[in-house]
């Protein structure tokens, strides 16, 4: 993932640098001015353990956010760039992950649920969004 940022960075729009969003910022996308634990019917929004069929699903197939935006809930939880809360001398630094996947349950699809594991442990329904920053 970061190396995949760094090779966008070097070839990426000139006036545009890209990163991953923080915590803060993916659930402020997520959430698209709502204060409700879903940013709208998860059915319509979301491919979760009900409706995924058990794989993941190309971005798109359904309703956006009231912003645009596709697949904040569910799909793949999506990584988030903040300060390590947790450091392993084995196993590197513990991110933050957003969104639920295809395989969770309706209680991890709540805009405000996360958890964290770290970024090289392999897991079958983890992904990444990146945020667009205009250089001034």
């Amino acid at each position: 993932m970061q190396r995949f940022l760094e090779k966008i960075n070097q070839i990426g729009v000139v006036g545009y640098s890209y990163r991953l969003p923080t915590s803060a910022e993916w659930e402020y996308a997520a959430r698209a001015s709502t204060k409700k634990d879903y940013a709208n019917n998860l059915i319509d929004i979301a491919w979760y353990s009900e409706n995924s069929g058990k794989r993941t699903h190309e971005v798109g197939q359904k309703q956006p956010n009231a912003w645009g935006l596709y697949d904040m809930n569910g799909n793949v939880w999506e990584a988030c760039d903040d300060l390590p809360k947790q450091v392993d001398p084995v196993y590197g630094i513990f991110r933050a992950w957003r969104g639920g996947s295809w395989a969770s349950p309706l209680e991890e699809l709540r805009l405000s649920f996360h958890f964290s594991i770290t970024s090289e442990e392999p897991h079958y329904a983890l992904g990444f969004r990146i945020v667009a920053v205009a250089r001034k």
